[in-house]
C-alpha cells in the first residue's frame, strides 16, 4: 500500500496542533482553578477578620455600630458584597474613610424606628436659595431641623432684581435719573440684605451654627438675566456640596411657559440639587378625581445626583 507523503505530513501536523490545543486548554483550566482557590482564600481571610471584629464588639457590649467603608469601585462592591446584616445588629456604611481596625466601630440596634444620621467626616458646604415668601421661611426652618449639622458650612443666597430706569421715560423729572436709580438700587439691596439676615437668624437659632460657618450671598439679577442663571453662576463659582431650593408647585403647562428654577437647576447644576416641596401648598391644592391618599403627611423632596 503506497501512502502519499503529503497526506502523512498533513495528518501529523493536525495531530500536533490538536495536542497543542489540548495542552493550552489544560493550562488555562489549571490557572482558572488557581485563581478560584486564591479568591476563596481571600474571602475566607476577610470573613475571619469580620468575625474577629464582631466578636470584639460583642465583648465591649456597646450600643451603636458604625463601620468605616473601604473605598471600592461599583463593580467590586457588587461582586464581593458588603456585609450589612448580622443579628442582632446592623453594620451601616458612612462616607469614604480609611479602613477601620475594629476600635472605631459603633453598634446600632436593628429595631430602631428612625435611621441614625452621622455627619460625614469631610467638610460639607450647603447652599440654600431663599426668597421673600412665607414658604421660603418654612423651607428654611425645615432645612435647619432636618438637614443642617453644626459642623456644616451653610450659605444662604438671595437674588434680587433691579432694572434701572431710562432717562427717556421721565423727561421732566426734577431729580436726575441717575440719582433715582442709585436710591432705588440701594433700597432694593437693603431690603434683600434684611431678608438674608432674618433667615440667617432662624438657621443660627435652630442649628447653633457658628458665625464663621454661616455665610450670606447677595446676588443681583442683571438685566435680561433670570434668577436661575444667577444661581447657576454661583454654583459654578463656589462648588457647593448640595444646593437646596424650593418648589412653588407650578403645573406642567406653567412650568413649560414660565420656567421653573428648580427644574433648571436639576438639569444644569453640577452638584447635588435638593428640591423641597411646599407641604401646605400640596394640601390646599384642588384634588383630582380618585385621589390617592398618602398614609401620612410628610415633607417631600426630589434629589438629583450627578
Amino acid at each position: 500500500l503506497r501512502v502519499d507523503p503529503m497526506v502523512v505530513s498533513f495528518a501529523l501536523a493536525l495531530h500536533s496542533l490538536s495536542l497543542c490545543m489540548r495542552m493550552w486548554v489544560s493550562f488555562g483550566r489549571a490557572e482558572e482553578r488557581k485563581r478560584q482557590l486564591r479568591e476563596l482564600r481571600r474571602r475566607r481571610v476577610d470573613l475571619i477578620e469580620r468575625e474577629r471584629r464582631v466578636k470584639a464588639l460583642e465583648k465591649k457590649n456597646e450600643d451603636l455600630i458604625r463601620k468605616a467603608s473601604t473605598p471600592r469601585g461599583f463593580m467590586e462592591a457588587t461582586m464581593r458584597g458588603l456585609r450589612k446584616d448580622r443579628d442582632p445588629w446592623q453594620i451601616s456604611r458612612i462616607s469614604s474613610a480609611p479602613p477601620c481596625n475594629g476600635d472605631d466601630l459603633e453598634r446600632r440596634p436593628m429595631n430602631t424606628t428612625r435611621p441614625m444620621v452621622t455627619p460625614p467626616a469631610r467638610r460639607t458646604h450647603i447652599a440654600i436659595a431663599v426668597d421673600g415668601s412665607e414658604y421660603g421661611e418654612r423651607m428654611i426652618k425645615w432645612c435647619a431641623k432636618n438637614h443642617i449639622f453644626s459642623t456644616y458650612e451653610v450659605t444662604l443666597l438671595h437674588v434680587y432684581d433691579f432694572t434701572p430706569f431710562s432717562a427717556a421715560m421721565y423727561p421732566g423729572a426734577t431729580m436726575s435719573v441717575v440719582q433715582m436709580n442709585q436710591r432705588m438700587h440701594a433700597a432694593a439691596k437693603a431690603k434683600a440684605m434684611d431678608l438674608l439676615n432674618k433667615h440667617a437668624k432662624i438657621v443660627s437659632d435652630l442649628t447653633g451654627l457658628q458665625p464663621g460657618n454661616l455665610k450670606l450671598a447677595l446676588l443681583q439679577g442683571k438685566p435680561r438675566t433670570k434668577v436661575k442663571h444667577a444661581i447657576l453662576e454661583f454654583i459654578n463659582t463656589n462648588n457647593p456640596t448640595i444646593m437646596i431650593c424650593g418648589s412653588r408647585g407650578m403645573g406642567a403647562m406653567k412650568r413649560m411657559l414660565v420656567g421653573s428654577v428648580a427644574d433648571f437647576l436639576m438639569h444644569n447644576a453640577k452638584c447635588t440639587v435638593m428640591v423641597v416641596k411646599d407641604e401646605e401648598a400640596e394640601t390646599t391644592r384642588t384634588p383630582k378625581k380618585n385621589p390617592v391618599v398618602s398614609p401620612a403627611t410628610t415633607q417631600q423632596w426630589v434629589i438629583k445626583v450627578n
